[in-house]
């Protein structure tokens, strides 16, 4: 054999040792980042079925006890209670991350307006209460004209203040 062909023949075997073992740490390494991830969904999912069992279990439950004596309500249930699940950081606004985890909130309602059926309506809604992992307040007022009882003309606005522990939205 003619040495540029042995040449040929030993690049040739090393290049495909080289691939293979390439191709060997590029699958160990995907597989090890696959189950990692799996595995951190599958916390973040038992964190949020654990939050919203705890969450119908003292806050709901007991609310309800005297009407489930007479029927099924289906708040009871904790998967009916509502949850929102942060998979990735998420900002929120110039340097307010939320951090992945799972959220869950109670929010009240105020409001208050002027007789509906008169032309010119006045109302205001507030909102409070918990926001990821920290806290909401939403002010709603508006005014109603109604020149006609076939039109009406409505001007709505909505601030909200929001305060994380990353600072204030």
């Amino acid at each position: 054999m003619k040495l540029l062909l042995k040449f040929n023949l030993v690049f040739i075997l090393i290049f495909a040792c080289a691939l293979g073992a390439a191709g060997y740490v590029s699958w160990t390494l995907l597989e090890k980042n696959a189950r990692e991830e799996i595995a951190q969904n599958a916390r973040l999912l038992m964190d949020t079925a654990l939050a919203t069992r705890t969450y119908t279990s003292s806050q709901v439950n007991p609310l309800l006890e005297t009407q489930m004596k007479y029927t099924f309500l289906p708040q009871s249930v904790p998967a009916y209670s509502a949850t929102e699940v942060l998979h990735q950081p998420f900002q929120i606004s110039p340097g307010v991350v939320i951090p992945p985890g799972s959220y869950r909130w109670t929010r009240f309602r105020t409001e208050v307006n002027t007789a509906t059926k008169r032309p010119w309506v006045v109302d205001f809604a507030y909102r409070w209460g918990s926001f990821y992992d920290g806290t909401l307040r939403q002010y709603q007022p508006g005014l109603t004209m109604k020149p006609s009882t076939h039109v009406a003309v409505a001007l709505q606005m909505e601030r909200d203040e929001g305060t994380l522990p990353t600072g204030r939205s």
